[in-house]
């Protein structure tokens, strides 16, 4: 129950997080939204769907810090299935670089990022695995793997403490080096 509470709050907190900016704009003299929402909101939705149809993950939110520009975009997963560190990897990997590619190839948000290229460290994916009742594994598998600031942070279920513990973190050039040089491709 706790997991559904979390992910209906961030839900909420998104949609506050959009109001808010909108609201700034209006209070500012700005009568309608920054053109770049729409492009945001252009390339979560085809990521969202690319990623969900190829590696068979949930979309649950997304969101950013889109002030002036478009600084940090921010994507959220989830995925009914056990994972090891390897599998969290792999998917997180291939998932940050869509978003990348999208946010990189969408020739008309280019003049509203804050780094063109935009950089690995400014797209963030978040995967959170669970069962099918909403539930964390508790047997070590990887519960959550998320990119911060090119860190890739992976988190087991501590029982004892009902929370999210980091098991692992390796830079994301690593990861990517990794997944780039597996052979033959597993199964996600």
């Amino acid at each position: 129950m706790h997991q559904k509470s979390m992910a209906l709050l961030n839900k909420k907190f998104n949609g506050i997080l959009c109001v808010f900016v909108f609201s700034l704009n209006v209070m500012n003299g700005e009568d309608k939204a920054p053109a770049y929402l729409q492009y945001v909101n252009e390339i979560s939705k085809e990521v969202a769907a690319n990623i969900q149809d190829e590696l068979d993950l949930i979309y649950i939110g997304g969101g950013g810090k889109m002030p002036r520009d478009v600084e940090e975009l921010s994507l959220k997963f989830l995925a009914y299935r056990k994972a090891s560190i390897e599998q969290a990897r792999k998917l997180e990997v291939i998932a940050v670089q869509k978003l990348l590619n999208s946010i990189n190839t969408h020739k008309p948000i280019k003049p509203f990022l804050r780094e063109h290229p935009f950089p690995s460290r400014r797209a963030e994916v978040s995967i959170s695995f669970r069962k099918k009742n909403n539930e964390h594994e508790i047997d070590h598998s990887i519960s959550y793997v998320t990119q911060l600031n090119n860190i890739l942070y992976y988190c087991i279920e501590d029982i004892k403490k009902d929370k999210l513990v980091t098991i692992y973190e390796e830079p994301y050039e690593e990861a990517l080096k990794i997944v780039q040089n597996q052979s033959p491709p597993e199964k996600l």
